[in-house]
């Protein structure tokens, strides 16, 4: 018996010093509109967040970045292409800050959905 106090007397420690991790509760889905083209939009990610993903409505190309002003420079070394069908989704996450994020797309009268997890 005795034993089996300090077996669980360490996994109480290993659990109470371990980083936790809890799991996503809310789920949000919002839109983006980008009426024009090679123009930058953004959208803020809530501090927390855990998961998102983004796309086109349309499933048309688009580019994303996480600085301002360079995302409409579609040649920067930090600007992500995301092909025609393509999504941005990120999992795993857990900010400990806002991020923002910045996109374009090279077509104008486009939407992006967004969804995210905190």
């Amino acid at each position: 018996m005795k034993e089996l106090i300090e077996r669980l007397d360490r996994l109480i420690k290993v659990l109470m010093t371990s980083p936790r991790r809890r799991p996503a509760r809310t789920l949000t889905i919002l839109g983006l509109p980008m009426p024009d083209a090679a123009t930058q939009y953004r959208h803020q990610l809530p501090r927390g967040c855990k998961k998102f993903t983004i796309q086109t409505r349309d499933g048309s190309a688009f580019y994303g970045a996480t600085e301002a002003d360079i995302v409409t420079n579609t040649s920067s070394k930090d600007v992500f292409t995301f092909d025609a069908g393509a999504c941005w989704s990120e999992d795993n996450l857990d900010l400990d800050a806002e991020q923002m994020l910045y996109f374009s797309c090279p077509s104008a009268g486009k939407h992006l959905e967004i969804i995210q997890w905190v």
